[in-house]
């Protein structure tokens, strides 16, 4: 019906280290669509990132009309920028970055850097 990955990655953010579950690959097949797969996988990968992994943060990259839909799950956009390692070097993200808070610490607010590719 549909997939997602969860990465456990600690990236930068200000210049400070913060561990976070990095969401990707989120698809779900052409005849199950409209269905709210893809909402339960993420409430269900929130949870488990929470309650399992301990994550304060979830982290996700993603097309802007796309972004409504992480947005009813709780998830807000983030200034960034994002950057990321590719073959040519560190690149900027030029889409939506946005975070799920699941502890009291507010998301730190500047450059965010996950040191490696994206996932």
């Amino acid at each position: 019906m549909g997939r997602l990955g969860i990465f456990n990655r600690e990236i930068e953010v200000a210049d400070t280290r913060t561990r976070v579950g990095g969401i990707g690959g989120v698809i779900t097949k052409p005849e199950w669509r409209l269905r709210g797969v893809a909402g339960e996988l993420l409430i269900r990968a929130a949870e488990f990132m929470r309650s399992d992994l301990r994550m304060e943060f979830a982290l996700l990259l993603c097309r802007r009309e796309v972004a409504p839909l992480y947005a009813k799950l709780g998830w807000k956009r983030v200034d960034g920028p994002t950057f990321f390692m590719q073959p040519s070097g560190m690149t900027a993200y030029p889409r939506d970055t946005m975070v799920l808070r699941f502890g009291k610490r507010e998301w730190p607010a500047g450059t965010i850097n996950l040191r490696g590719l994206p996932w």
